[in-house]
C-alpha cells in the first residue's frame, strides 16, 4: 500500500491523462507530497504490530473527512493565515471513499487475535495433588 501512494505521488509530478493539473485524477504539488508521505509512514510503520493497526485507522478516518469536504464542495481550507486551494472532482472524491474504505478494511485485518487456550483442564486427583 505504501508503495502505490509513492507510485501515485511520482507519476503525480508529471502530468498525463490520468493525473496532473489537467488529468482524470487533479493532483498538484501539495497532493503529490502528501501522497508520499502517507506512502513512506505506511512502509515505517509496516511491520510494527499494532502501530499499522492504528495507521491504517487513522488515514482511513482522515481520507473519509477528505471525501466528505471533497463532496461537499469546500476548496479552501485555511492554515493558520494562509490558505490552501485543492481544485478536487467527482473522481477524487470517489477515490478517497474507496482509499478510506481500504484503510478500514486493512486496519481490521491487521488486528492480531487473541489466542485462547483451548487445551482440556486435568483434574488432579488426590494422587497426583500429593506428587507435587
Amino acid at each position: 500500500m505504501g508503495s502505490f501512494f509513492i507510485l501515485i505521488a511520482l507519476l503525480g509530478f508529471f502530468n498525463s491523462r490520468l493525473f496532473g493539473n489537467s488529468g482524470f485524477f487533479r493532483t498538484d504539488t501539495l497532493y503529490n507530497v502528501i501522497h508520499l508521505i502517507v506512502g513512506l509512514c505506511i512502509i515505517i510503520v509496516a511491520n510494527k504490530g499494532k502501530k499499522v493497526v492504528y495507521t491504517y485507522f487513522i488515514f482511513g478516518f482522515v481520507y473519509l473527512i477528505i471525501a466528505v469536504l471533497g463532496f461537499d464542495q469546500v476548496r479552501n481550507v485555511k492554515i493558520g493565515g494562509s490558505s490552501l486551494t485543492s481544485d478536487v472532482n467527482s473522481a477524487d472524491n470517489v477515490l478517497h471513499i474507496i482509499l478510506s474504505a481500504i484503510f478500514f478494511i486493512l486496519s481490521f485485518l491487521s488486528r492480531t487475535p487473541k489466542v485462547v487456550d483451548r487445551s482440556p483442564v486435568k483434574v488432579l486427583d488426590e494422587e497426583d495433588y500429593i506428587k507435587s
